[in-house]
């Protein structure tokens, strides 16, 4: 996907990506790369965006490590009819592949359901106590090692560009991972919502 478009270095194409070090005939070894772009649109205006690459076999992969069987798969491209309309802008990307839409399912057997989280349904009552039952307070604890982490990697010189979670982070973050399991428990199997205070 990143080679079907032009370069943000030296062109104007609809769709663009500062390609770097990347070469022409990289696929495999371009996974988990990140790369900063431009979208063009109609009006001339140029959205900024970022691709985390990523291989077709990885998003296969992922979906069937969650349990989701793939019916079909489809390549999203500029239509004939677009093309008509806009010759000039959509030139550059009238024969490429744009996105990837996968249509999957989650089959219905013993082994998969229970990984479902049943429907969480509020009645009128549960409703009407939304602003008690929705919040959970951050303790400071965790606050603290949040922020004693999120200062350490910054002083480091890592960036929200090259940040990648790792094993190193989950055995700093113990205090973390259990307030986030506490959420999880809320949203899976209580309430189905949490409002969490205690952030700013």
């Amino acid at each position: 996907m990143l080679n079907a478009h032009g370069s943000e270095e030296t062109s104007n194409d609809t769709f663009s990506f500062s390609k770097g070090d990347a070469k022409a005939d990289s696929y495999f070894s371009l996974r988990d790369r990140k790369f900063a772009g431009v979208i063009r649109t109609l009006d001339g205006r140029e959205l900024n965006v970022k691709m985390l690459f990523k291989t077709v076999s990885d998003y296969i992969d992922t979906l069937g490590a969650v349990g989701f069987d793939m019916a079909k798969m489809h390549e999203a491209r500029v239509l004939p009819e677009h093309v008509a309309a806009h010759p000039n802008f959509f030139e550059s990307v009238r024969d490429s592949p744009l996105h990837i839409v996968f249509d999957v399912v989650k089959p219905v057997s013993s082994a998969v359901a229970g990984r479902i989280p049943k429907a969480i349904r509020w009645s009128s009552y549960e409703k009407s106590l939304a602003t008690k039952t929705l919040p959970i307070a951050m303790p400071d604890q965790v606050s603290s090692e949040l922020i004693k982490h999120t200062i350490a990697i910054y002083d480091g010189g890592i960036t929200e560009d090259s940040w990648t979670p790792s094993v190193e982070d989950a055995r700093r973050l113990t205090l973390v991972a259990k307030f986030a399991a506490k959420v999880r428990a809320r949203l899976t199997r209580q309430v189905g919502a949490v409002h969490i205070t205690g952030m700013d």
